[in-house]
Order: structure tokens, then sequence, then C-alpha cells
């Protein structure tokens, strides 16, 4: 299998590069320096719509707090929830 499959899209080729390195990395340390290495994201791997949402800094005044619909807005996307506080 070659990586010039015209039919494969970028972010196949891709997905297709993480998992290849995943597998010659000595640990977790060695795959994120690694991907670091080459612009890969580990989220790219996944389905689209298993990847998760970036998260847009907001700029705020300093000491003004963030609403609590926000942070838990923002703590879902990082995959906390109640359950498992």
């Amino acid at each position: 299998m070659s990586i010039d499959q015209p039919d494969m899209t970028e972010p196949e080729r891709r997905a297709k590069a993480i998992r290849a390195i995943a597998g010659a990395a000595h640990d977790a340390d060695d795959l994120r320096e690694l991907l670091d290495m080459l612009g890969l994201d580990p989220a790219e791997s996944l389905p689209p719509e298993q990847r998760p949402k970036p998260v847009v800094p907001v700029q705020r005044h300093k000491g003004q707090g963030i609403p609590i619909t926000e942070l838990a807005e923002m703590l879902a996307a990082a995959g906390f929830d109640r359950d498992t506080a």
C-alpha cells in the first residue's frame, strides 16, 4: 500500500501517518514528541464526529469571571462531566 494513493484524502493520509507513528513510538512521551515535530495532532486520527471541539480563548478583562454556563461548556468540551468529577 503506497502513501501516493490518489483515492486517499489528506485527512486519511494524516490519520494513517499518526497510526504508523503510534505503532513505532516507544511510549506516550515519545509519541507526543514525534507528532509535535511533524505538526500532527493526535485528534486527527479520530473520525470527524469524535474529534474534540477546539476551545476558542475569549478575551476578558483582568479580574472578570466567566458565567457558569460557559465554564460548564468548556469542561464538557475538554471531556469532563459531573459524573467524573
